[in-house]
């Protein structure tokens, strides 16, 4: 049984504006692995580095997070409770290369008393730091390759986004070491206000976000925009992906080291900062495809699924 320790922050804002960083090279294919899962009917898992994470699909009061390792199939799960916790829903789940894993979600008691949670796990299992975040809901969290953990996320109450408690200048972007404790919070909530509401919390709620060495990217697909972020807090926009009448929703988003920033969505787009433009990428290794879903990066390398989201492809860009 884990062990649970709760803890809590308050949380202050920086605003800033960013810098300019290199283009994405061309992918270089580098391994295959057959994941042996059929996930065509589950949420687009979610690989940073470590195992290839699937959540549960409903609240529940035990969860239970898949891994696929790395060389296919499954991992030992994670079989996760919180004290007191009847429903317990997981937003995100991501496991770092030397194991450690966070999740991000609500959790309620039977009385409804509750909210969202950072949960970081120690690569043995052994423990669990559990940051409470109320009224903070973290809806994705993701670990830096320095092994910190950078969360997005909207404050609520009751579901609403804009009850009179909450102030209006929250930070959606917190970061956290593996302690738990707050290294800093960012992009304010009404610092945005240019985006409609719905569309701000719907993109909060079920965007793209990853983290890379040098920035932290959410691509919010409602208002149209990429965001990224460097990690003393300078912040730059850019524009999505172009829409045609054949596009499909933006599935997946990958960052790497080398500086490229590439989403899925009917294809494969990788962004050039410099014309601030996204122009389509193939991806090598057996038929050259453009339709790939991407699942995520971690360092220089990003993988896809290969067909169906039944095997899963590893691409090097540098």
């Amino acid at each position: 049984m884990l062990t649970v320790t709760l803890r809590s922050f308050q949380f202050h804002l920086l605003v800033a504006v960013s810098t300019t960083l290199m283009s994405a090279q061309t992918p270089r294919f580098r391994d295959y692995v057959p994941l042996g899962v059929n996930l065509s009917h589950q949420t687009i898992p979610i690989w940073n580095g470590g195992g290839l994470a699937i959540l549960p699909r409903d609240s529940v009061a035990t969860a239970t997070i898949r891994f696929i390792g790395l060389t296919g199939g499954e991992s030992t799960p994670i079989i996760f409770t919180l004290p007191g916790a009847s429903s317990i829903k997981i937003f995100s789940a991501a496991q770092a290369q030397d194991g450690w894993t966070v999740l991000s979600g609500m959790a309620y008691d039977r009385e409804g008393r509750g909210g969202g949670f950072v949960s970081i796990i120690s690569s043995d299992r052994q423990s669990v730091t559990t940051i409470q975040a109320f009224p903070y809901c973290p809806y994705f969290a993701r670990f830096s390759p320095d092994g910190s953990v950078w969360t997005l996320g909207i404050e609520m109450i009751k579901a609403n986004p804009d009850a009179k408690a909450i102030q209006q200048d929250h930070a959606l972007v917190r970061h956290f070491d593996r302690e738990g404790k707050k290294i800093g919070s960012y992009i304010p909530k009404n610092g945005l206000s240019e985006i409609p509401a719905f569309a701000l919390v719907n993109d909060v709620m079920s965007g793209l976000f990853m983290v890379c060495k040098d920035r932290v990217g959410w691509y919010a697909s409602r208002a149209g925009r990429y965001f990224e972020l460097s990690p003393t807090g300078l912040l730059t926009q850019y524009p999505g992906i172009p829409n045609s009448p054949d596009s499909d929703p933006v599935s997946g988003m990958a960052l790497t080291d080398s500086g490229a920033t590439m989403v899925s969505a009917n294809r494969v787009y990788s962004l050039d900062r410099k014309s601030r433009t996204w122009s389509v990428v193939t991806l090598p290794g057996g038929s050259a495809r453009t339709d790939a879903v991407i699942f995520g990066g971690s360092g220089d390398v990003i993988a896809t699924d290969d067909k169906d989201l039944r095997d899963m492809l590893f691409f090097e860009i540098k």
